[in-house]
């Protein structure tokens, strides 16, 4: 499907709702291979020509958020794809004096996916390193999250609980669920998204529930447990950004921390302004543009940084 035409009719029926299965199979051939982008940046270019008025505008926010949605749905799919990828990225295994344990960890932009001995799937975020053992042989299944973040979808064992540990003293104790967690020097955060797992730190134990997200500060030895989005914890899975009324200079910084670029706001309202939305994280240049149509800002690219200043 090479005529522009068809297309932009394609994204507009994917948009409403409107595409076949066979007409989604195409849709979703073509987003991997990168040819959607610029359809959807023009797009994006028409209905905001088309805003006469402010609410207008916020009409366009709503269409940007409903077709980013969309976009994810495709990027769930891609995602797996991209495991494949990622998974012929070298990746350092080191063996301990024990032979029965394997460290696996992951650089700045690989994503290990990893299937135990149990069954029990991991996927290993960027920058992370999960320690754990060839088979378990005790009465329960221990692994360790040295450092970043992980999704684990445990595989049921009525007999053996599944322990994901952590250096700052937190286990968190499951028989079959899914979960995510993230660990940090200074704290550990679970985020819940069906099952059930407990929490345990010494002497100390919380239980939770699906949709809970949990944050535990290792040196103060206290947590705190309340009601999540689950879109904003795993939206790494489908490689996506997704912002939650975020200021810009905040999202700059994770844009500068993710892509390794300089991004500069000239402005200090312009900093303090917040967004809302999620935005597929495959190219940089896609996802400035979003923020800059979305947000109503001037992005310039030289010499290597992005510059994003109020529009004159």
């Amino acid at each position: 499907m090479g005529d522009p035409k068809h297309v932009k009719k394609l994204v507009d029926r994917y948009i409403q709702n409107q595409a076949t299965d066979q007409e989604l199979s195409v849709f979703f051939s073509l987003l991997k291979q990168g040819r959607l982008h610029k359809v959807v940046d023009q797009y994006l270019d028409e209905e905001i020509t088309q805003a006469s008025t402010r609410s207008r505008f916020y009409k366009i926010l709503n269409t940007c958020t409903r077709l980013e949605l969309k976009i994810a749905a495709s990027v769930s799919v891609l995602v797996m794809i991209g495991l494949v990828v990622y998974s012929t990225f070298p990746f350092q295994i080191a063996w301990f004096s024990s032979a029965h344990y394997v460290q696996i960890r992951t650089g700045d932009r690989e994503i290990k996916s990893i299937k135990l001995v149990d069954g029990t799937l991991v996927q290993l975020n960027r920058n992370s390193t999960l320690q754990y053992p060839n088979e378990w042989t005790g009465a329960q299944r221990d692994v360790k999250l040295l450092q970043g973040e992980a999704f684990f979808e445990v595989k049921s064992d009525s007999l053996r609980r599944f322990v994901v540990r952590t250096p700052g003293g937190l286990a968190v104790e499951v028989l079959g669920t899914a979960f995510n967690v993230v660990q940090r020097p200074e704290r550990t955060s679970v985020f819940l998204q069906k099952g059930k797992i407990l929490l345990r730190q010494q002497q100390q134990t919380w239980e939770m529930t699906p949709g809970e997200w949990a944050e535990f500060e290792t040196r103060r030895k206290t947590i705190r447990i309340q009601a999540a989005d689950d879109d904003l914890w795993l939206a790494w899975l489908n490689d996506l950004f997704v912002f939650d009324d975020v200021p810009l200079d905040e999202i700059a910084r994770i844009m500068e921390d993710y892509y390794a670029v300089r991004i500069d706001i000239t402005n200090p309202s312009l900093a303090r302004q917040r967004f809302t939305g999620k935005v597929p994280r495959q190219n940089i240049h896609l996802v400035m543009n979003v923020l800059a149509k979305t947000m109503n800002v001037k992005v310039l690219w030289k010499n290597g940084k992005f510059t994003m200043q109020p529009h004159e």
